[in-house]
């Protein structure tokens, strides 16, 4: 957020690296935000829109297979280029 009461407030926590398995987790810890940002019956101000994060989510969605395997090889690379291999 650039504005506003939640600017500052999201958290990326990750990567979750293991084998066969890679994650992040993106939250707001804000009390109010999952009401307010998740209820698509909430009257919200023109221009905004319940579900913020998810709609470009999900609009990136064919994309993530592509991009997770891209930031994984490149965890690997800086990893072995640390030992030398």
């Amino acid at each position: 957020m650039d504005q506003g009461f939640l600017r500052g407030g999201n958290k990326l926590l990750g990567p979750d690296v293991a084998p066969g398995h890679v994650g992040i987790m993106f939250y707001n810890p804000m009390e109010y935000a999952a009401p307010v940002h998740e209820n698509i019956f909430a009257t919200h101000q023109h221009g905004t829109m319940a579900k913020f994060v998810e709609g470009p989510l999900l609009m990136d969605l064919p994309d993530y297979p592509k991009d997770v395997l891209q930031g994984a090889l490149n965890l690997v690379a800086r990893e072995a280029a640390k030992r030398g291999r």
